[in-house]
């Protein structure tokens, strides 16, 4: 995988479920609440796109809003 390299967040003693995506909507980190929410190790979601854990039925969905509230890059 191809991880971005960006600011790092604690990932230790969280009380939210929190995950960080690249400009391509692929995982780069996630905190321990987010592989308990999601039912996934770490190494389950790292470089995976967080459309692939949306119910089949609504990944459709799902990509459309992420791609509407992504935040926009220059070019």
């Amino acid at each position: 995988s191809h991880a971005v390299p960006g600011p790092k967040i604690p990932v230790g003693p969280m009380q939210e479920p929190l995950f960080v995506q690249d400009q391509h909507g692929h995982i780069v980190q996630v905190s321990r609440e987010f592989e308990e929410l999601i039912g996934h190790s770490r190494s389950d979601l790292i470089a995976r796109n967080i459309v692939d854990f949306v119910a089949p039925e609504q990944r459709l969905h799902a990509r459309a809003l992420w791609t509407c509230n992504a935040p926009q890059t220059s070019r």
